[in-house]
């Protein structure tokens, strides 16, 4: 495994995505992490999972919910792949969470760990990975100076 950077930005989990495109309250944060200097990315599971559940809420094809992707991805510095390193990744955090992660959102995980970024998430799951494992911004109740 390869030496991770330390603390360089952040990774947006599908759900905090989700809080700011739909104007929620938690989407402040989101958006104050969006115009600031910090590196913001996404997981490519995270594409996927906003598609889907935009296309559902709208009752909309999965063409359209791509095309309100495409209007956020400018936003983001880069959309992080999943690798044989992700995976390998997603298999030690799932290991060191105090319950059971989806796959998606340990390959999300993942992803924010070995590149070195903080995780932003409103998602149950994520809150059971260890802090010391995996740096997080939990928008429930996201800790002082994120804003």
């Amino acid at each position: 495994m390869t030496e991770r950077p330390t603390d360089c930005g952040y990774l947006l989990d599908t759900s905090a995505v989700l809080a700011f495109f739909r104007g929620e309250p938690e989407g402040s944060v989101v958006r104050d992490i969006l115009v600031g200097d910090a590196l913001v990315m996404v997981s490519a599971p995270t594409v996927a999972e906003f598609c889907r559940s935009v296309a559902a809420a709208t009752e909309r094809p999965a063409t359209e919910a791509l095309q309100a992707w495409r209007r956020l991805r400018p936003l983001m510095s880069n959309v992080l792949a999943i690798t044989e390193e992700t995976a390998e990744e997603a298999l030690r955090l799932s290991g060191l969470s105090t319950a059971r992660i989806p796959l998606a959102d340990a390959l999300i995980a993942a992803c924010a760990s070995l590149h070195g970024l903080r995780l932003v998430h409103r998602d149950r799951h994520m809150r059971c990975i260890r802090s010391t494992a995996l740096p997080q911004v939990d928008l429930a109740s996201p800790p002082p100076g994120v804003m």
